[in-house]
């Protein structure tokens, strides 16, 4: 966030004893037991055909390298990072361009044949996305957004799968829970399976990390499988030794994922609803210390179009409609009423 706009929406003193904090949607719902289970059973079937499939690789390959070269060598784990999926012939575009901004780019195949995208491009299963100076959002059918940093890259190598190939990606899953239609991004050291969240994954010079932002997702590697919450992020090394933290849902870490945020489309939705896609989009819980978001006042319909502009922004153009302001404390958006 620039100091143009901290400043602007600090402008009011909070008076901390006072703040009533809320989620708009409300508390989060606890997964029932037999969903959970569901959705552990398929991310846990996803890893073990994962780990089968590369084992079976793992020894194709090396009986072939036997073979040429008289020995047995070690088969590393771009065996398994190269193994993907193809489309089925016919297959239709799955995914749309929704944001894109710089040097963003789509190849078939090839990297002779590429494309500039576009908003409004689509993608098809075997597509390839790399940003050089620019970054890219785009909303698969299944309703994920998927984000690119600069300097990143991404296959589409299956409806459900994601292949990282350089740089960062960000998925959001809009807190669906859909064990059919579970995304995993996979990597040189591992894949990521999201269980209904928000969460980063970024190629580093030597290793791999994972953020997550909201909800959990299950990390799976040579050593096993992983699941990790909301609030923290976990760093994996060539070696395979992982080293796992805590961190801010908001606030630096999350910045250029705020700058590929596409335009909210804020016509026809309620208050409520669009405090709540600001509370995901900004990592910030809501704090209603006046009472303001209680009642009919939440569920008033919203009119007029946004443009593509960081999430926090926003505020300055839909709450003074609604007699509302904004200011940021501590990871908290407190609305007040205007001018007080």
């Amino acid at each position: 966030m620039n100091e143009e706009t901290t400043n602007s929406m600090s402008r009011q003193e909070d008076d901390d004893s006072g703040v009533r904090l809320m989620q708009i949607a409300g508390p989060r719902k606890e997964i029932e037991s037999d969903r959970d289970a569901r959705i552990h059973t398929a991310v846990h079937k996803q890893w073990l055909l994962r780990v089968t499939s590369r084992r079976r690789m793992m020894w194709r390959s090396a009986i072939g390298l036997a073979a040429a070269a008289g020995v047995v060598g070690a088969i590393t784990l771009t065996l398994w990072y190269t193994e993907a999926q193809t489309a089925p012939e016919g297959l239709v575009a799955f995914a749309q361009v929704e944001l894109a901004s710089g040097d963003v780019w789509q190849s078939e195949g090839s990297a002779d044949r590429r494309f500039r995208l576009r908003k409004g491009d689509r993608l098809e299963i075997g597509n390839a996305v790399v940003t050089t100076d620019g970054r890219v959002a785009f909303r698969l059918a299944s309703g994920h957004s998927v984000r690119l940093d600069r300097d990143s890259g991404v296959r589409l190598a299956a409806a459900n799968e994601v292949i990282l190939e350089q740089g960062a990606v960000y998925l959001d899953s809009g807190g669906m829970l859909d064990e059919d239609q579970l995304i995993t991004i996979r990597t040189p050291l591992g894949g990521v399976t999201e269980i209904g969240t928000q969460f980063e994954v970024r190629l580093l010079e030597e290793g791999v990390r994972v953020r997550v932002r909201e909800g959990r997702i299950a990390f799976f590697h040579d050593s096993g499988r992983d699941e990790f919450e909301a609030g923290r992020q976990a760093r994996l090394d060539g070696s395979g030794r992982l080293v796992v933290d805590d961190i801010p849902r908001f606030g630096i870490e999350w910045e250029w994922v705020a700058e590929t945020t596409p335009a909210y489309q804020l016509e026809g939705q309620t208050l409520k609803q669009y405090l709540t896609w600001l509370s995901r989009e900004t990592g910030f819980k809501i704090g209603d210390p006046e009472g303001r978001l209680e009642g009919a006042d939440v569920e008033a319909i919203l009119h007029g179009q946004l443009p593509a502009i960081r999430p926090e922004q926003t505020t300055e153009f839909v709450l003074p409609t609604c007699e509302l302001q904004a200011s940021v404390s501590n990871g908290v958006l407190v609305i007040r009423g205007a001018g007080k």
